[in-house]
């Protein structure tokens, strides 16, 4: 939690099962103001906040990370669809959270749009860097095709199961 300040009631909390609860917290239990219910809730709300951060942070950096998975043949070629495409996207954005999320800790958004603003730049960057990292798979897959091509492969070729295209048999 370094970037996150904690509510009162929350570090009483966390702090009070270590033996360390401030004395403002006892100070509270002591005067009958705030009740054991009341700061329960309190850290739940806390908590949920902090929560809420995490999700949107994993929801600004899955975008990128699915548009490279899209897009590169690594994934592609492994026949990764739909949730199992998607995991491997949320596994590779997972890592990048502390730093969305402290990103976002300097912005003061209220509103949706530059959210959906900011998902759309993130797929942006991601179909680039994906197009930038399949380059090479492309060139050498265009190479075996035209190596193929120049001892008469390409007259058996066969189809792929995967993508339903007509591959040849070196690759």
């Amino acid at each position: 939690f370094n970037s996150l300040t904690l509510s009162p009631a929350l570090s009483a909390l966390l702090l009070k099962g270590h033996g360390h609860a401030p004395a403002s917290a006892h100070a509270h239990a002591a005067d009958g103001q705030h009740g054991h219910g009341h700061a329960k809730a309190e850290a739940l709300r806390a908590l949920t906040e902090i929560g809420y951060s995490y999700v949107i942070a994993l929801a600004l950096a899955t975008p990128r990370a699915l548009a490279i998975v899209m897009v590169l043949p690594v994934f592609t070629r492994l026949g990764l669809t739909g949730m199992p495409r998607q995991g491997a996207a949320m596994a590779l954005a997972i890592p990048l959270i502390p730093y969305v999320q402290a990103e976002l800790l300097q912005l003061d958004i209220v509103t949706p749009l530059p959210y959906a603003a900011l998902i759309a730049k993130e797929v942006a960057i991601g179909l680039l860097l994906g197009t930038l990292f399949s380059l090479p798979f492309w060139a050498v897959d265009i190479a075996g095709g035209l190596m193929d091509f120049a001892r008469g492969a390409s007259i058996g070729g066969t189809i792929d199961p995967s993508s339903g295209e007509e591959d040849p048999f070196t690759g």
